[in-house]
């Protein structure tokens, strides 16, 4: 094993490097062409090509000779050594982790309501354009909250009365600091919703909590995972469960952070690239994600 070459990784989310630290033994539990999962003592971490860009658990790696370092060696089920220095898989991938730079999101902007209700028009029209190239039953979720009249399919109809009493609820949450019990049900019902390594009802719940963060609405994102997190692991997948716990402590993809504050800022030039950033995560993760992020700051 010492005789294997080894990889560099360039960056590492401020989660993965605290799982790093006191992580033993660990699996391999998702394989793909582009990132590879590890469930380690303390959680999750994603090891990613670097066009995934930044996030909490990732840690990026650059390809080699066009392919991912690890393509045709790591498989689902391997066994790994873990450590603050980097990762050793079992059958022949070693990862250098302990000269790569942190990555820790960047600090919210400012709350002006005039500004913040221009950048969600922007963000939503160019929204509403990107879920035109998507099939309708595909996209239920955010079209749901960006463009209901699109909204179709029996996962759209599984979520509606849920997100309807979740949207209602966040005045109230705001001005008490507390969820009511109907919007702590609708929420719970949401996790695990949908399709994919991270369903769509995660990654909405995801963008709402990273929403309340932007606007400083700490006790209320607290309090909506509280109601949460003791069944999160019976009711979504890990990879998922991690990325909410993620966002509940104000931390999420570096393109959802890179929109938020645009929305913030009112930012009309940017927001649509960033729009468009975002809806290219995963399949249909950044638009749910979008709706979320909608539902938090309006």
């Amino acid at each position: 094993m010492r005789d294997l070459p080894s990889h560099r990784a360039s960056r590492i989310g401020s989660f993965a490097a605290d799982i790093l630290v006191g992580s033993g033994e660990a699996d391999v539990i998702a394989v793909f062409e582009r990132s590879f999962y590890l469930l380690c003592d303390k959680g999750i971490i994603a090891i990613c090509l670097e066009d995934l860009g930044n996030g909490p658990i990732n840690i990026l790696v650059p390809t080699r000779d066009g392919q991912p370092p690890w393509h045709g060696v790591v498989r689902d089920g391997m066994k790994a050594a873990v450590t603050s220095s980097g990762v050793v898989v079992h059958g022949g991938f070693i990862l250098e982790a302990a000269a790569a730079t942190m990555w820790s999101p960047p600090s919210w902007g400012t709350w002006q309501p005039d500004t913040v209700a221009r950048g969600l028009a922007t963000a939503r029209h160019r929204a509403t354009n990107k879920l035109l190239s998507l099939e309708p039953q595909s996209a239920a979720f955010a079209s749901l909250v960006i463009d209901p009249v699109k909204a179709i399919g029996p996962t759209a109809e599984a979520a509606r009365d849920q997100l309807r009493v979740l949207q209602q609820s966040v005045p109230v949450a705001r001005a008490t600091k507390l969820w009511p019990a109907d919007a702590q049900r609708a929420a719970t019902l949401l996790v695990g919703l949908g399709h994919g390594l991270t369903p769509s009802g995660d990654d909405l719940l995801g963008g709402l909590m990273l929403a309340l963060t932007a606007r400083g609405d700490i006790a209320q994102r607290d309090a909506l995972f509280e109601s949460l997190v003791d069944e999160l692991n019976d009711l979504t997948v890990p990879v998922s469960a991690m990325h909410l716990t993620a966002a509940a402590h104000g931390q999420g993809h570096e393109a959802l952070h890179a929109l938020i504050n645009s929305i913030l800022a009112g930012d009309e030039a940017a927001i649509p690239a960033d729009v468009d950033a975002v809806a290219r995560l995963g399949a249909t993760s950044g638009l749910d994600a979008l709706a979320g992020v909608i539902i938090g700051l309006t």
